[in-house]
């Protein structure tokens, strides 16, 4: 059973059309209403009606996140698929706002681990969630907590999952869309789910392209859910070539250049084309709280990328992403600036969202000075920067030439919401002071008694584990305890025989013992004085460990020292093998100084140096909720903004070509077309999706002109041979898709007429294959197999079944006495003439030419596959 729905938050204002912008009326403006927008929206999957997967959690940080409450309770398995807040934003909030949240694992790349912490930090200070900001709710170390807590795991890396949701299979494939961005399979008993958001079947410059049709295990899912994103049809070339082209002539006329994007996504795909093509004296710039933090992480994970672009950065010898070409502005640097030529400035926001610093930017350039926007991601409905678009977008296709790299002037009196933040002083200082001290404090002793109850319920695991262990420890105490007495009353016997004793003579001898035990003790402990505490710890020991509790030196009490010093004596700084996280906005103080002077009359004289600060290099705004708290206030007004405009979509998306070709390609089921996260007049959003497929559904069938109606939340589509088809349906927002059962297997009965006649074939591993034309009617108990004619006939179009796996073909071609190795890629090499690869189940190539060799390798191969 399976079921699937998009969560977004209620639509409290029904009237708002994102698609008008009328800045003149103040108390309904289109550019600060973000109720409307598709990116905040989140997807649950439901496997037989028990399993909750919560996937891509998006938010904007404005959003009442509450409309996922009657969600939370029954969430078993949270997965991450970008790196960008449309997919994560509301991540660390859940975690933080429902605790319940925390012991359900998380799933994702390690590029989103890093990457995502970074955007989500960015986008909750421009909230004024965290920081240094009145009304914050959680520090910046939390949201590295709830990151940390997340399970990495690499392309191609298959998850069994544990406990309530044993039998079900994750597996995460590269998308090539952000860094670590991933598709995602669910394997469970006959359901195979293939969930695929946003990718990209093009190669972009530092991603390496998302292959659906080359993993053999996507092919041929119960159900596909893809994204309705799509890309530009344009060669990825051309539209590069045509960007930079009008990056070079803006500049060279004098005008500055401002581009938003997202810092932990596609900015990796615009700065090394720009490092490389634009002119060193034309400065870079970067307005946003985490700085250049996420070059220095990506820096890391050239695993992930492409292999061509960092082939091109060892080739030059360059380290990957090259920080030092971007400079770190405030707002009043970049104020102080304006005259300062042409230069391009990177924001993070794609929307230009309220408390941003992308808003304030704009508004500086594009009201100030002489400045294009340059738009290379299409942005969400219902922000400020999509009315901008979509200025763009009308004002293109009235030339009737709408296509990407149209450069127009964009001139208007907007009506925005400006914040401002102003240093909190006196007694709402002391105040906000407090709460935060509180709010530490409080998270304290959360942190401590969740700690206790860990290991009481660790403790009480132990004790139910250790029940039956001790019950027959303590038979077997028993037992020794009785045959240690008993062997000490011999020992005590044979002594007294040799000493002469007997049982009337016991007085004298146990005046004699007690005087010997009284020496022996003397003796030892006069011994012991000299004993050191080296000969102690080397001496061996007993420990009783039978009522232990702990997991801890449970069977030997051995500590392992700290090493302080490596092999040449050098002392070891812990503080160097920190993560890049745990030193996030770090301050490095040096250590107050106190210099000692000799005066001329003898004295000392002690100078005691101030301590000196020196921000993190990676960022200019500080992100402890103690230092230069600052209060918020939001004003209205009007701003008149004239800048060049233009949009050059690269984006890392699908075009509708990739999109149908890899869709129809991977043969699934049943086909989730979902919800889109932007909107494009001319590219193409669900809507588009759904019409194209239908046209070519008639086209296919030989019917032409109008579509007589079709529905376009969900059609059939025929396959090649009539018999077997895909189900396309449209997904809807807060609309639940429940598909049942996908798959269903069935008891099937063969005639035993005909029982005898079957010629079977052997596979690899161990199952039998016949072909046989017929019809199955229903009985009562099953289904039964009635051949069409009483003889059966092998049919002249073969059809290779089977999977031939390459340590099998190895082993029987050393039979055959061939000299047969692997080298390199999982390439069988046979006595050094051919090579075997491995395309797809059932489908190798063989490489080297033809031969005797060639054929009898063939027939091994062909010999492995059932023919029908």
């Amino acid at each position: 059973m399976f079921e699937f729905i998009s969560v977004v938050p209620p639509n409290d204002n029904d009237n708002y059309d994102p698609l008008v912008l009328d800045s003149d009326n103040e108390d309904d403006d289109p550019t600060d209403s973000l109720s409307n927008t598709s990116n905040i929206q989140a997807r649950l999957i439901t496997l037989d009606h028990e399993t909750n997967i919560l996937a891509d959690p998006g938010w904007d940080g404005v959003s009442d996140i509450s409309y996922l409450e009657d969600v939370i309770p029954k969430i078993d398995l949270i997965i991450l698929s970008q790196t960008t807040v449309e997919y994560l934003g509301a991540f660390a909030y859940l975690l933080h706002k429902y605790p319940i949240l925390k012991k359900v694992n998380t799933y994702a790349t390690l590029p989103i681990c890093k990457l995502g912490r970074l955007s989500t930090i960015e986008l909750y200070r421009s909230a004024g969630l965290t920081g240094a900001v009145e009304g914050s709710i959680m520090e910046v170390e939390d949201i590295g907590t709830y990151f940390n807590s997340i399970i990495p795991l690499n392309y191609s890396q298959s998850i069994s999952l544990q406990g309530k949701l044993a039998g079900i299979t994750i597996t995460a494939y590269n998308s090539g869309h952000t860094l670590g961005g991933s598709v995602w399979l669910f394997n469970k008993e006959a359901e195979k789910v293939v969930y695929a958001p946003v990718w990209n079947h093009s190669k972009d410059l530092f991603l390496k392209p998302c292959k659906l049709l080359n993993h053999s295990s996507l092919a041929r899912p119960t159900t596909f859910l893809t994204g309705s994103d799509l890309g530009s049809s344009t060669s990825h070339q051309k539209r590069i070539d045509n960007f930079l082209q009008l990056v070079e002539l803006t500049l060279y006329n004098g005008t500055s250049i401002l581009i938003p994007t997202s810092l932990s996504g596609r900015f990796f795909e615009l700065l090394p084309f720009l490092d490389q093509k634009v002119p060193r004296e034309i400065p870079f710039y970067l307005v946003a709280y985490t700085g250049i933090k996420s070059l220095k992480s990506s820096s890391n994970m050239l695993e992930w990328m492409s292999p061509d672009v960092t082939k091109n950065w060892e080739s030059q010898n360059r380290s990957p992403f090259d920080s030092t070409r971007i400079k770190l502005i405030t707002m009043k640097d970049l104020t102080s600036r304006g005259s300062s030529g042409p230069k391009i400035v990177f924001v993070e926001s794609l929307g230009f969202s309220e408390g941003s610093l992308a808003r304030p930017t704009f508004i500086e350039l594009c009201s100030k000075q002489n400045t294009a926007l340059f738009l290379t991601e299409r942005p969400s409905s219902g922000t400020m920067l999509f009315d901008i678009y979509k200025s763009w977008e009308e004002t293109v296709s009235k030339d009737g030439n709408l296509k990407d790299g149209s450069l127009i002037i964009f001139e208007k009196e907007l009506s925005v919401k400006v914040t401002k933040e102003t240093a909190l002083r006196g007694k709402d200082l002391n105040k906000y002071l407090k709460k935060i001290d509180d709010r530490r404090e409080k998270k304290k002793q959360m942190e401590l008694e969740e700690k206790k109850t860990n290991n009481l319920l660790d403790n009480m695991i132990d004790e139910d584990e250790d029940e039956d262990e001790e019950e027959d420890e303590e038979e077997e105490e028993d037992k020794d305890e009785e045959a240690e007495k008993e062997e000490k009353e011999d020992e005590e016997k044979v002594r007294r025989e040799k000493l002469g004793l007997n049982n009337g003579e016991n007085d004298e001898f146990k005046a004699s013992a007690t005087t010997l035990s009284a020496i022996s003790k003397s003796r030892t402990k006069d011994e012991e004085i000299h004993v050191t505490a080296k000969d102690l710890l080397e001496m061996p020991m007993d420990f009783d460990i039978r009522n232990v509790k702990a997991n801890k030196n449970k069977m030997f009490p051995f500590i392992v020292d700290r090493i302080n010093v490596d092999d040449y004596g050098t002392v070891i700084n812990h503080d160097d093998f920190k993560r890049e996280e745990e030193k996030f906005f770090s301050v490095k103080r040096d250590f107050e100084e106190i210099n000692e002077e000799e005066s001329n009359d003898g004295t000392r004289k002690r100078r005691r140096l101030r301590p000196q600060i020196q921000e993190d290099v990676v960022t200019l705004y500080s992100m402890d909720s103690k230092k230069n708290p600052v209060l918020r206030t939001v004003k209205t007004r009007k701003v008149r903004v004239r800048c060049g405009l233009t949009f050059i979509d690269l984006s890392g998306l699908t075009d509708m070509r990739s999109w149908k070709f890899n869709t129809n390609g991977i043969k699934p089921r049943k086909v989730i077309v979902l919800p889109n996260n932007t909107y494009s007049g001319y590219l193409g959003d669900s809507r588009t999706i759904m019409e194209s497929l239908i046209k070519q559904q008639r086209n296919k069938l030989g019917l032409h002109g109008t579509d007589n109606g079709e529905n376009l939340n969900a059609f059939h589509s025929q396959s090649s041979n009539g018999v077997l088809g895909i189900d396309f349906i449209r997904g809807k927002l807060n609309e639940k898709i429940n598909l049942g059962s996908v798959i269903s297997s069935y008891s099937l009965q063969i005639d035993d007429e005909i029982g005898g006649e079957l010629q079977w074939q052997v596979i690899t591993g161990g199952y039998s294959l016949s072909h046989i034309s017929g019809e199955v009617i229903r009985l009562k108990n099953g289904f039964k197999l009635v051949p069409s004619n009483k003889s059966i006939k092998t049919t002249n179009n073969k059809i290779s079944i089977g999977d031939v796996k390459l340590n099998e073909l190895r082993k029987r071609l050393k039979e055959l006495n061939h000299i047969v190795e692997f080298k390199g890629d999982g390439t069988l090499v046979v006595d050094n003439q051919l090579a075997v690869r491995k395309v797809s189940d059932g489908n190798l190539m063989i490489d080297g030419g033809t031969g005797e060799l060639f054929y009898k390798v063939r027939d091994q191969i062909q010999s492995m596959l059932a023919y029908v």
